[in-house]
C-alpha cells in the first residue's frame, strides 16, 4: 500500500500527525458504528514547530512479577504448612487480607523484590530516540475541502 504522506517532510508529518489524532479523538462520539467510505480531498496549511530531543540510552531493570511472587510465597507457604501437620493458605482469607494490607507494606515488598530480581538479572541498555515535543501553538487550517463521503 503506498502512501504519498511519506514524502512529506518528517517534521510536518510529525505535527499534521499530532493535530489530526488530537482532532479524531475529539470528534469520536460523531462517528456512529458500520463502515464509513471516505473519498476526500483536503487541502491543509501547517503553521508549527516541534523540538527534537538528542538519541539516548536507558538501562532497562528487569522488574519483579507480582504473580510469579505471590504465586511461589503461596506455595512455599502451603510446602510447609502440610510439613507441619497444618492446612494449608485459603485463597479466600487472602484475598481478604490483600484488602486491607497496608500499602506501606505493599511498597516495601515491591522494593524489595525488585532489588533482588535487578541483582539476579543484569539490567539492559535501550537505544532510545530523542523525545519530540510539538509546540502548543501548533495549528492546521482547512484551506479546502472537497468531500464525497458515502
Amino acid at each position: 500500500m503506498s502512501n504519498e504522506l511519506n514524502n512529506l517532510p518528517a517534521p510536518t508529518l510529525a505535527i499534521l500527525g499530532k493535530l489530526v489524532a488530537d482532532a479524531a479523538k475529539a470528534n469520536r462520539e460523531n462517528l456512529a458504528v458500520g463502515t464509513h467510505a471516505v473519498n476526500e480531498t483536503v487541502s491543509i496549511d501547517i503553521d508549527g514547530a516541534l523540538t527534537v530531543g538528542e538519541d539516548y540510552e536507558q538501562k532497562i531493570v528487569a522488574k519483579a512479577k507480582p504473580w510469579n511472587l505471590f504465586t511461589a510465597a503461596l506455595e512455599l507457604a502451603n510446602e510447609q504448612l502440610i510439613a507441619a501437620g497444618l492446612a494449608g493458605i485459603d485463597m479466600a482469607k487472602v484475598v481478604d487480607a490483600a484488602q486491607a494490607i497496608d500499602a506501606k507494606a505493599v511498597k516495601a515488598a515491591k522494593a524489595q523484590a525488585d532489588t533482588e530480581v535487578a541483582g539476579r538479572k543484569a539490567p539492559t541498555l535501550t537505544q532510545c530516540k530523542g523525545k519530540v515535543t510539538i509546540a502548543k501553538a501548533s495549528e492546521a487550517t482547512l484551506t479546502e475541502v472537497l468531500a464525497e463521503v458515502a
